[in-house]
């Protein structure tokens, strides 16, 4: 497991010491997972909740459950950069009869959660949630049009980092990135 350590140090070109960030092998990680994915017609996948449900909507949705281990930091937040502890989405795709024409979307959500990433540094990320959604009409057998609209709902990525060293110095940083929703008009032709 490699990683960018943060340590102070004398350098030779500073007369003072100086935060100095450097790739460090760390030792041994273990990560696992599962998800599960359920997807079918509605009529079928809602029969005892929902007597009239179309058999033209699909339903789609997902679970993942993930761990990890870094054997040299003894913390349970110790875990791989950017493993969120689990992920779910939603989506659904309805077809409407006799026009060709077929909407949906994804709702897809992640946690906020913790990286103690060596014994001093510990990183922070909010979670996250996401909406798509899409209108697709085939034209004809060889064209079919989509217009998709994606991060609707979307929450700006936030991250923070903070470290200590031992003799009580700390430092941290934030950084706020900008998630902006996007639209696609696409014709898919076939030859």
């Amino acid at each position: 497991m490699i990683r960018r350590n943060i340590k102070l140090q004398t350098v030779a070109e500073a007369t003072a010491p100086r935060w100095v960030s450097r790739p460090q092998n760390l030792g041994v990680a273990r990560s696992s997972g599962v998800s599960l994915d359920i997807k079918g017609q509605a009529d079928q996948l809602l029969a005892s909740l929902w007597d009239a449900a179309p058999k033209a909507l699909r339903l789609r949705a997902t679970l993942s459950i993930y761990r990890s281990a870094l054997e040299q930091v003894d913390d349970p937040d110790a875990r791989v950069d950017g493993q969120a502890p689990w992920r779910a989405s939603l989506g659904l795709d309805q077809t409407v009869p006799g026009l060709a024409l077929t909407f949906g979307g994804q709702l897809a959500v992640t946690p906020a959660f913790a990286t103690q990433r060596t014994d001093r540094q510990r990183v922070w990320r909010n979670g996250t949630s996401r909406l798509d959604a899409y209108v697709s009409w085939r034209q004809d057998a060889l064209r079919q049009w989509r217009l998709a609209l994606s991060q609707l709902v979307a929450t700006d990525s936030l991250s923070s980092s903070y470290i200590d060293d031992i003799d009580r110095f700390a430092a941290g940083s934030q950084t706020r990135r900008h998630v902006p929703a996007t639209l696609q008009l696409g014709l898919t032709w076939r030859l």
